[in-house]
């Protein structure tokens, strides 16, 4: 970020209560930046319980460098964003800002960082209170709860949108689109992958039981050939991938069939190649891996890049998902994503609006993409060649949303997995008891 051009001050304890409603107008600062100024527009991640960063950005009429487009004077105020963008990636925020801002000089910004932990409670308190930010940048993953709860604005509501989203990616449009409901704008994509240190095991397994063979053999001393985790976070998007279903087109549960006692099977080899395979922790085995000290770890794509500052990218590689009794596995696709929050309305609705269009078109995707993201728009290139591994493994996951009717899924899954699994429960009557409670969850009678 160029120092002068944006300010950032303070407003501590901002976000400790929600507001009072809605806020019609927020006047741009009259602050100018100072040249010494050093400028962040994302602030350490607040721990669980803690208050959530904030910072405004203000307007800027006279940056220090000319701007590549022309400025657009028509629209002035602030906005207030919340966002989940890890501190590894503010370079690709403050970038952004910097750019938009040189084209509406007298547009500005309230930024809080919100932990992904935090963010779905944050949204849902403000909505209730009849509050909240403009523009929201977060994981799809409660973006239907959040659209159901008010928190969210229907895209498709407004006239003139689909261009906002006519060059996304179509798998990555997928995750927010649900009955002619568009929930937001994909921004960039990332998935569960399976990572290597090659330094322990040298080669990419085409099966399942070759991966657990060749980490068997890697296990020595402090060394694990692998740290697998079998939550539905981690390995649920197998039972898709083998040609299994989470709900029939009526909506009701599907997998306690055939193809859920194949996924089973898998997860139950997992402890083939990892004994100590987990459900849903698996924080001991990134930090194993981080140390040198793990084979194989099935993670987010978005914890790649610390993981390669810690063993460097000539030890790492993203290996395709192996199959599994001659059917494919696969891990699930996620996106980070442009909402526009339900207090968006007037100039601030505008401003959001055109945010986004500049967030989803090409030179805020390419900022993405040179900061070791993977642009949600069509055509857009990865640069970092880890990335561009996990480029090419993208068309080949499953997208969450689609496959997922609700978060009710995971949660009685994840509930049968931790009987089946951990306790040595009867597979078909574990799958059998989740799918009971999810019927009965659905069923309106009294």
């Amino acid at each position: 970020m160029r120092a002068g051009l944006l300010t950032m001050v303070s407003l501590t304890l901002l976000l400790a209560a929600p507001l009072s409603g809605c806020e019609v107008e927020i006047p741009p600062k009259a602050t100018q930046p100072t040249a010494e100024a050093t400028p962040r527009v994302s602030a350490t991640p607040a721990a669980e319980g803690e208050a959530t960063s904030t910072s405004t950005v203000a307007p800027s009429r006279t940056p220090t460098e000319a701007p590549t487009i022309a400025p657009e004077e028509q629209v002035a105020g602030v906005i207030t964003l919340w966002h989940s963008i890890d501190q590894a990636s503010s370079p690709a925020v403050e970038e952004v800002l910097r750019a938009f801002m040189e084209r509406y000089p007298n547009v500005g910004f309230r930024v809080s960082y919100v932990p992904e932990s935090q963010m779905s409670r944050r949204l849902l308190d403000a909505a209730r209170a009849g509050s909240g930010p403009d523009l929201i940048i977060a994981s799809e993953t409660y973006a239907r709860l959040w659209h159901e709860q008010g928190a969210i604005q229907d895209l498709a509501s407004h006239a003139g949108e689909p261009s906002l989203w006519e060059r996304i990616d179509p798998l990555a449009l997928s995750l927010v689109q649900q009955q002619g409901v568009v929930l937001g704008l994909p921004l960039t994509l990332h998935g569960m992958v399976l990572l290597r240190n090659s330094a322990i095991i040298s080669e990419a397994p085409a099966t399942w039981e070759e991966l657990a063979t060749v980490a068997q053999a890697a296990t020595q001393g402090d060394v694990a050939g692998a740290g697998l985790d079998r939550g539905m976070a981690y390995a649920g998007a197998h039972l898709i991938a083998m040609g299994g279903a989470y709900a029939d087109e009526q909506g009701q549960p599907a997998f306690a069939d055939e193809h859920g006692l194949a996924w089973i099977a898998l997860l139950r080899a997992y402890e083939q190649a990892d004994p100590g395979a987990t459900l849903n922790q698996p924080a001991d085995a990134i930090e194993a891996f981080a140390a040198g000290k793990v084979g194989y770890l099935v993670v987010s794509s978005e914890r790649i890049s610390p993981l390669v500052d810690a063993i460097g990218a000539g030890n790492l590689t993203v290996d395709p998902w192996p199959t599994w009794e001659g059917q494919p596995t696969a891990g699930f696709l996620h996106a980070n994503v442009a909402y526009l929050g339900r207090c968006a309305a007037g100039a601030r609705q505008e401003i959001a609006l055109a945010f986004m269009r500049y967030l989803g078109g090409e030179a805020a995707q390419g900022l993405f993409g040179a900061y070791r993201h993977i642009p949600a728009r069509a055509g857009v290139t990865v640069q970092d060649p880890l990335q561009q591994e996990v480029a090419a493994i993208i068309p080949h996951l499953v997208p969450l949303a689609p496959a997922i009717p609700s978060l009710a899924y995971v949660t009685e899954l994840d509930k049968a997995l931790a009987w089946i699994l951990g306790e040595g429960g009867d597979p078909q009557a574990g799958l059998d008891v989740a799918a009971d409670a999810l019927r009965s969850a659905l069923d309106p009678s009294p």
